[in-house]
């Protein structure tokens, strides 16, 4: 069986237009959102399925601020 890509998720803080950019360019349509924090866009010319989603601000590195 080979490996084939059908979906790439991409980290944005502004998901649902970048989601809306992506469709209009490419002439496919977003086909799920939750309130703007994830967003799915598929169809017209696109080869896959892209989302997009808002990262979690408590994921990642701790950052510590000094005063």
């Amino acid at each position: 069986m080979t490996p084939r890509l059908g979906m790439v998720t991409m980290d944005s803080h502004d998901a649902e237009p970048l989601g809306q950019w992506w469709a209009e360019q490419t002439g496919a349509e977003v086909v799920e959102t939750n309130g703007g924090e994830y967003v799915v866009v598929k169809g017209g010319s696109l080869p896959i399925i892209l989302s997009f989603q808002v990262p979690d601000a408590t994921s990642g590195r701790t950052r510590r601020i000094s005063t």
